[in-house]
């Protein structure tokens, strides 16, 4: 019975939401809850271990998963990514570090079309080729955090259009950038590494990402 609850409640959410277009729990899986099939591959050292609740996505050594021909959110529509993150250190570099570790990433490296969520020097940012905006506090810490970015339809780079959430508070550094979106198809969307370079690896843990095709409220 506590089985059939929580997939009618899985199933619930994704029919309450349409703008949900991607949503991985890792419960021993990659599977994509939304109910749009958009399902992932554990890629090198990924695996499941510790969730925020039951289980969750481990990554280390450069490992990664593939959202399988699916290249993200595009054009100019309206953006959220959400997801629950516990990194492992501070360090530099791509090697065990939280400088640059990538959240979930989609788009070429050309001009605007990139779309990136990830920490960099133990900070939250969001970036596309061009412009960013970071977050205001150190979050690397080993703890478990909810971090989120919003996008609004139509954006440029710039705050409030883009907000940076922290354990449910704005925790975006004011900032101003002309550069309007317009996120192009790339190499498939990823979840702990940006995929044009295949780098900004994620160390740590991760759990219950969504991707919503809209700036959701606060």
């Amino acid at each position: 019975m506590v089985l059939l609850a929580i997939v009618a409640a899985t199933v619930s959410v994704a029919q309450e939401d349409p703008n949900l277009v991607g949503w991985w729990t890792f419960e021993g899986n990659a599977a994509d809850m939304s109910g749009n099939g958009r399902d992932g591959t554990l890629v090198g050292a990924a695996d499941f271990g510790e969730g925020i609740s039951g289980q969750g996505l481990v990554l280390y050594d450069n490992g990664y998963v593939n959202i399988d021909g699916w290249p993200g959110v595009l054009g100019s529509s309206g953006i959220t990514v959400s997801a629950w993150v516990r990194s492992w250190s501070m360090g530099t570099g791509d090697t065990g570090s939280a400088s640059c570790d990538a959240i979930v990433g989609w788009g070429p490296n050309v001009a605007t079309n990139r779309f990136g969520f990830r920490i960099n020097a133990g900070r939250l940012r969001h970036e596309h080729h061009g412009g960013n905006v970071q977050g205001d506090t150190v979050m690397a810490d080993g703890q478990w955090h909810h971090v989120a970015v919003t996008v609004e339809k139509n954006a440029t780079i710039s705050y409030p259009q883009v907000v940076l959430y922290l354990d449910g508070q704005d925790d975006t550094r004011a900032s101003t950038d002309p550069d309007a979106y317009n996120i192009q198809a790339g190499p498939d969307a990823r979840i702990g590494s940006r995929a044009t370079a295949n780098d900004r690896f994620f160390y740590g843990y991760m759990d219950d990402v969504r991707i919503y095709n809209r700036a959701v409220s606060p």
